[in-house]
């Protein structure tokens, strides 16, 4: 990590275009005067104006498989990296892999960019343009050499596949290229990025290339690239990209986020180790984390209902887990919104009926009926199996502070007994970051969770004897109230019967 923050400090710094408007304005008229009309169309196209000297690093010196860019929110790296591959397919590159969360994350961030300015589809001029064939799930890129064929398809340059990391089996031919980007979101992580690994073994003009861009989470596997010597690592902030994003926007980040932990990982992309003073301990939930749950003998869903609605008001927790008959509690979903009451009724319904449980755990507290009304309503609005089916809905109550009724949890959490089906970062974020020595905001996310567990582990109740069929409790009291069994000579009904422990004949 430390040769990774001396890189990042060393090629701190603005980037061309934003020298020049730094200047006064006729120094910027002079230097501008030089250019015709032409050039200053190529100078609009051109990655090396506008780039930060972060985001379009010399790496042909260094010996390298993965460039992994990490940073905060808004600093940068997806443009950084759509430039990245596009200057691998004008060089030679052929087979390449684009990678993301989903194929939705994948077309609106990879391919065509938020805004429809910094995806693969934008970073080419217009004579250039590659062609996004969604139903193939392809992106076709023209020949270097091209001079004007009409479809990049039929072009014959480059090919890009795209996976999405919902599907584990990734699967494709030999690639010189792969763009992965937030793998922190990726439900099968360990396969895929191994199946990356393996895929990416061909010799051809160009030495392999794995470009990775993400938002810093303090991920096992994130250290062990880092720490790889042939990754290089850079450190980027939302600061340093200033010029580029609304004012508003990041005095408010700063206002919220400033100084925290979160800022420090959101804002100024540093990974942080464990939380000290938080219930949940990253490292933990990485340690116990599986890629698909066992057999689940109980399943429920658990609502923690936000009262007021609007872009500032606490989202509604909606969190899917089951209990498997060793006790463990495997945490399936999290769908969790801001949404209207109807909206996140229906989003419980959809959880109920993708996990095939039939019981919706709600914080009566919190809006009385509002749980059980807005289940119900969603319900009959349904089709289907789940709108014949009976759902129990569980009311709790909150009657201890959050932290007594969290601290069990947590307790599991260290135990091992409680494990996140795929990546779930939104609510690892919650778990591993409130500090309950000074509250805050109340997380729904992790409130709903805390309900949840002590719902299938049954945290709330006595401990019960088991009077199932295995139970060998009274047989055994029985034996030893007998004794040990001594031989006898007798034989007929009077010597079958039993003996009290003093040996009469009862």
């Amino acid at each position: 990590m430390a040769q990774a923050r001396q890189l990042s400090k060393r090629l701190e710094g603005p980037s061309l275009a934003e020298r020049i408007a730094r200047l006064p304005f006729e120094a910027r008229g002079e230097i501008l005067s030089h250019f015709g009309g032409i050039d200053l169309a190529r100078f609009r196209h051109d990655w090396g104006v506008w780039a930060r000297p972060k985001q379009d690093p010399d790496l042909s010196s260094i010996v390298h498989r993965i460039w992994f860019l990490l940073g905060g929110r808004g600093s940068g790296k997806t443009i950084a990296a759509a430039h990245r591959l596009g200057r691998r397919v004008q060089a030679g590159a052929r087979s390449i892999a684009i990678v993301g969360p989903t194929l939705r994350d994948i077309e609106r961030y990879q391919i065509k960019g938020e805004g429809g300015s910094d995806g693969v589809l934008t970073v080419f001029p217009p004579n250039k343009q590659p062609e996004y064939k969604p139903h193939k799930a392809l992106v076709f890129f023209h020949r270097p050499a091209c001079t004007g064929c009409p479809s990049a398809e039929d072009c014959g340059g480059a090919i890009a596949y795209i996976n999405s990391a919902e599907d584990p089996e990734f699967r494709g031919p030999n690639l010189d290229t792969v763009w992965c980007d937030e793998p922190a979101k990726w439900r099968y992580l360990s396969t895929i990025w191994h199946n990356i690994e393996l895929a990416t073994r061909l010799r051809g003009p160009l030495p392999l290339e794995i470009i990775l861009t993400g938002t810093p989470l303090p991920l096992q596997l994130f250290r062990e690239i880092i720490v790889d010597e042939e990754t290089i690592t850079i450190l980027m902030s939302q600061a340093e990209n200033e010029s580029n994003l609304d004012p508003h926007y990041l005095a408010r980040m700063e206002r919220k986020y400033g100084g925290t932990r979160l800022g420090r990982q959101e804002l100024e992309g540093e990974i942080l180790t464990d939380n000290p003073d938080a219930l949940f301990q990253a490292s933990i939930l990485d340690a116990t984390r599986v890629e698909s749950a066992p057999a689940l003998e109980d399943v429920a869903v658990s609502v923690d209902p936000a009262i007021a609605q609007g872009p500032d008001n606490d989202e509604t927790g909606i969190i899917a887990g089951g209990r498997d008959a060793a006790g463990h509690i495997y945490i399936l979903a999290d769908v969790s919104s801001r949404a209207r009451p109807e909206k996140w009724g229906d989003d419980v319904i959809k959880a109920c009926t993708q996990h095939e449980c039939d019981t919706v755990i709600g914080e009566r507290n919190r809006g009385g009926d509002l749980v059980a009304a807005n289940v119900r309503s969603a319900k009959q609005r349904a089709h289907g199996v789940i709108a014949g089916q009976a759902i129990k809905i569980v009311e709790v109550h909150a009657t201890r502070g959050k932290l007594i009724r969290a601290e069990p949890v947590g307790a599991l959490s260290d135990r091992g007994m409680i494990h996140i089906v795929g990546r779930l970062p939104e609510l690892e974020q919650e778990l591993t970051e409130w500090n309950p020595r000074i509250g805050g905001r109340s997380p729904s996310r992790l409130d709903a969770l805390v309900w949840l567990v002590w719902y299938l582990a049954r945290l709330g109740e006595e401990e019960k004897p088991d009077y199932r069929a295995g139970f060998k409790g009274l047989r055994q009291a029985s034996a030893a109230m007998r004794g040990p069994a001594r031989p006898s000579a007798a034989s007929g009904f009077a010597a079958a019967l039993p003996r009290w422990p003093g040996g009469s004949k009862l």
